[in-house]
């Protein structure tokens, strides 16, 4: 008598060999491999598209004390404790010091003095305060502290580590020829700038900004822009040499690929280097930098692309000969 077909359900399952799975693992470390740098890329996206926000709604908050105060723009400077001797900062058509101008229009206030603590001093590193922000003349237009700072700045986290009051309060910095009587405000840049002129104009005052009518080409004028002081927190207005190719400051070097800014019209931007090792020096040096003049490898490209955003159609362009 035959034996009986064994019922369908006591069959026995058959499972995976080796060799199956080790190409079921195979498969899904390729998928990972390949999803992993494009979640990477759509990160940091998000986060540049976080930080052009920020510097858009900064702007927003830059016109509208323009419009409440005159056409008067907010001044780039944000600390009054050095070379004070040097600084004229215009009010009224009178030069005046800045400890007598009542930090008038200063976009930040950085400094301790007449009972305004803007600054303070934690295992030997100077953070500004909240009240740096809070008091500065466009916070009650931009409304939060949260919009000042970039999320691609590392040292926005120190917070937590070091207590509130050493969180990184300010990522971004406005153009130092925005909204002033003359470069800087700081006589010791009159005659850099006069000589990248080539005797077009004969005034310092040729490139006084202090309205929104005195800026000529604000469609292609820097206004704002991520910034790595090595001072923790960005003391003053952002300023590049104009005649020669050196970094007085420099850009925040967190994104080479995607370095975010806004323009005097309200627009925003990003820009890549074009000599990637240049973030290297920036963090090396930090300030004065100095970038190896043009050649065939397009060294002095990335300086003149911002220098040539520093006050167009005033400053003439620069050549790569500087």
């Amino acid at each position: 008598m035959p034996n009986p077909t064994p019922h369908p359900r006591f069959r026995t399952a058959r499972g995976f060999t080796i060799t199956e799975l080790l190409v079921v693992v195979g498969i899904i470390a390729v998928v990972i491999g390949i999803l992993v740098p494009t979640i990477k890329r759509v990160t940091a996206s998000g986060r540049t598209v976080k930080c052009l926000s920020n510097q858009r709604q900064i702007m927003q908050a830059w016109n509208a004390y323009a419009a409440s105060n005159g056409g008067r723009l907010v001044n780039p400077r944000t600390d009054a404790g050095w070379g004070q001797a040097t600084i004229q900062a215009r009010m009224d058509g009178q030069n005046v010091a800045p400890r007598d101008m009542g930090w008038t229009h200063w976009w930040v206030w950085a400094f301790n003095g007449g009972g305004h603590t803007g600054l303070v001093t934690i295992n030997g590193s100077t953070y500004e305060t909240l009240a740096a922000i809070t008091s500065g003349a466009l916070f009650p237009y931009v409304g939060s502290p949260a919009v000042y700072v970039s999320p691609d700045d590392p040292k926005e986290t120190s917070a937590a580590s070091a207590g509130t009051q050493a969180a990184r309060r300010r990522s971004y910095s406005i153009n130092c020829v925005l909204g002033t009587s003359r470069p800087n405000e700081n006589t010791n840049y009159d005659a850099p700038f006069m000589a990248a002129m080539h005797g077009q104009a004969g005034d310092v005052s040729v490139f006084k900004t202090t309205t929104l009518g005195l800026v000529r080409s604000p469609s292609r004028m820097l206004a704002t822009l991520v910034e790595d002081d090595a001072a923790i927190y960005n003391a003053e207005g952002w300023v590049i040499q104009p005649d020669v190719s050196v970094w007085v400051d420099t850009p925040a070097p967190w994104r080479p690929d995607a370095i975010t800014m806004s323009y005097a019209d309200g627009s925003t931007g990003t820009y890549a280097l074009t000599d990637r090792r240049l973030a290297a020096g920036w963090e090396a040096k930090n300030h004065n930098y100095v970038q190896p003049p043009d050649d065939a490898a397009g060294f002095a490209i990335d300086w003149k692309f911002f220098r040539d955003r520093v006050d167009p159609g005033v400053l003439p362009d620069s050549t790569y000969g500087f």
